[in-house]
């Protein structure tokens, strides 16, 4: 987690759900040489929900329109499959594969980077191609998740922030550590249910865990829309869980994806986290 996150006071994010209209998080703009004039109505949207797409109207390379944000979320960081600018493409690779980021089948809520230690603080993905069917995004809010859990079962969120909760292999990489994290004055979430993720078999822990998936799987909780051609879906990593619903194996859907730290050069990037309404600093 990059430095301004910690120190960051801005404004509470709004836990949204099913009802928050997907057309309120777009941003259009005409190319990427746009991006720094719309980077205050991107941010906006990034500090009230977490989210926005970005539209663009010119053909433009997947490259030119992902690190046109560099300016916006800083420095880039790379991932086991990305080219050299750190952008990895996401498709349909190896449709046998345990893990659903490169195959056709339905891709589970999660964060990005979760057996990293320092996962990425904002993820950009750009469409390129959109699914014929299929292949339809969805998202939820880390904040409402959490607000559900504190009035629902303190005890199994408490035990959601053990170092213990969650086992990531992936990668070749194994990590170890919480769902939830305090980060100076702000929460942070961490999450993911596939085969690479294993959960503590502590009482409280699997109950936890439990509350997560119902809550998830109640479409009242759910943003779903399709991300078309030329729209870039960008998420705060720490805020929102996103997934998405399956598409058939000979579907020509092609993503790109690219990963940043979060702390821009000049102070205009977003603030990373959330708080609860009802537990303003988090976890004592």
């Amino acid at each position: 987690m990059n430095s301004s996150a910690q120190k960051c006071d801005g404004p509470l994010k709004q836990a949204f759900d099913s009802g928050l209209a997907p057309e309120s998080l777009l941003v259009s703009i005409s190319s990427s040489r746009e991006v720094r004039s719309s980077a205050s109505r991107i941010v906006d949207l990034l500090n009230t929900y977490g989210v926005a797409v970005v539209e663009f109207d010119e053909e433009e390379s997947p490259r030119e329109q992902l690190l046109c944000f560099k300016e916006i979320f800083g420095d880039t960081m790379n991932h086991d499959r990305s080219d050299e600018y750190g952008i990895a493409e996401v498709a349909v690779l190896d449709d046998t594969s345990p893990f659903p980021g490169i195959s056709s089948r339905a891709y589970t809520f999660h964060t990005d980077g979760t057996y990293d230690e320092h996962p990425p603080s904002i993820v950009a993905l750009r469409c390129q191609i959109q699914a014929r069917t299929g292949g339809i995004t969805q998202l939820a809010s880390g904040k409402r998740l959490y607000e559900r859990l504190l009035s629902s079962d303190k005890v199994a969120l408490d035990a959601l922030y053990r170092d213990d909760t969650l086992v990531i292999s992936r990668a070749g990489k194994t990590f170890s550590g919480a769902i939830f994290k305090n980060v100076g004055n702000r929460i942070a979430i961490r999450y993911r249910t596939d085969e690479a993720a294993h959960y503590s078999d502590d009482e409280d822990v699997q109950r936890g865990i439990k509350l997560i998936q119902n809550f998830l799987s109640d479409e009242r909780n759910v943003v779903i829309f399709l991300l078309k051609s030329k729209q870039v879906l960008i998420t705060d990593n720490l805020t929102v869980l996103h997934a998405r619903t399956a598409f058939g194996s000979d579907d020509p859907r092609q993503m790109h994806r690219l990963y940043f730290t979060g702390a821009p050069r000049e102070n205009i990037g977003p603030c990373l986290g959330f708080v609860p309404n009802n537990e303003p600093h988090g976890k004592s």
